[in-house]
């Protein structure tokens, strides 16, 4: 649940920066978009990861 939490949080900054970034076009809001956006694929691939390695603990794979 926590992780859910932590990958919701960096995809809504990563879209609030992203949109700033725009307006101002200021780079450092692109960069912040692009750290923040890469934090939500990394957390995404975890949660994944760890849904995999459950399903395979339940078939008594591992």
């Amino acid at each position: 649940m926590k992780l859910l939490v932590a990958q919701l949080i960096a995809v809504l900054a990563s879209i609030g920066l992203g949109e700033a970034g725009q307006r101002t076009a200021d780079p450092s809001y692109s960069e912040a978009f692009i750290i923040a956006l890469l934090l939500g694929f990394f957390l995404m691939m975890a949660a994944l990861a760890r849904e995999v390695f459950e399903v395979l603990r339940e078939k008594s794979l591992i």
